[in-house]
């Protein structure tokens, strides 16, 4: 095996097992001491490939919000489902509730509200997932509107962001009713 690709699997190994300890027993419970016997990487080495458990513990999370919001773009292209529907895909941390212990998924929430390198990244897959979402809304004739991308896009982001800042996520009845009052208006047109 070439050196490179050895790298790479090494850093793999180091990720997926920290991913897996983090899951399980949350970031704090987990020591870097753990990670290296779970991916069977020693201690030392895996320092070649984070600079600190900080480092990993963004490294990980940065996935699984890729893999998250990749899930969602995917849903959201998905012409058999109804056009409203789709945004029921949007990522919000609850999904992690499904994969992890309520301690584990309170503890990887709080990290990446509170990294803010954490917040852009997620920010970003935002902004692109809804770019998606209004570019096949226009297409297909949902979206009529004259307001620019950005403007729907605002709206749209301060909706997430609203029920994070009340402590829970939006309940999707009233994200629906919402996403239809900001679509037809109020008369409904």
């Amino acid at each position: 095996m070439k050196r490179e690709e050895l790298k790479e699997q090494n850093r793999t190994q180091i990720i997926e097992a920290a991913k897996r300890l983090f899951l399980a027993q949350g970031i704090q419970k987990t020591s870097v001491r753990q990670i290296s016997q779970e991916s069977g990487i020693s201690y030392v080495t895996m320092y070649k490939y984070f600079a600190d458990k900080e480092a990993l513990v963004q490294e990980v999370l940065t996935g699984l919000i890729d893999t998250s919001f990749a899930d969602a773009q995917a849903t959201i292209k998905n012409s058999s489902q109804p056009f409203l529907q789709r945004l029921q895909a949007i990522p919000n941390t609850s999904s992690l509730g499904a994969i992890t212990s309520q301690a584990s998924y309170e503890e990887l929430s709080k990290t990446i509200e509170t990294t803010p390198k954490l917040r852009a990244h997620v920010r970003a897959k935002l902004d692109g997932l809804f770019t998606t979402f209004i570019q096949i809304g226009r297409r297909d004739g949902f979206i009529t509107t004259p307001a620019s991308d950005e403007a729907i896009i605002t709206i749209l982001t301060s909706l997430v962001y609203y029920g994070d800042a009340n402590g829970h996520e939006p309940d999707p009845k009233q994200a629906e009713g919402i996403v239809n009052v900001l679509l037809y208006g109020l008369t409904g047109k």
